[in-house]
């Protein structure tokens, strides 16, 4: 699969990966299972203003 491989040739290569446009359940487990740091796209959350994430309230619970 050409994903692993980009993820493997990265981790390989001590980088962090971030995979954009997750949209489904499934999706996030698959990428966490092939060590995917980071995940974002519509499964999370639809863009927002800088001001709205800012004053989201996981954003509150996370600076504890």
């Amino acid at each position: 699969m050409v994903t692993k491989a980009i993820i493997d040739l990265a981790k390989g290569l001590k980088k962090t990966v971030m995979i954009e446009g997750v949209e489904t359940h499934e999706a996030c487990n698959i990428l966490e299972q092939m060590g995917v740091d980071f995940l974002q796209g519509y499964y999370f959350s639809q863009p927002q203003m800088l001001e709205e994430i800012f004053n989201h309230p996981l954003n509150e619970i996370a600076q504890h």
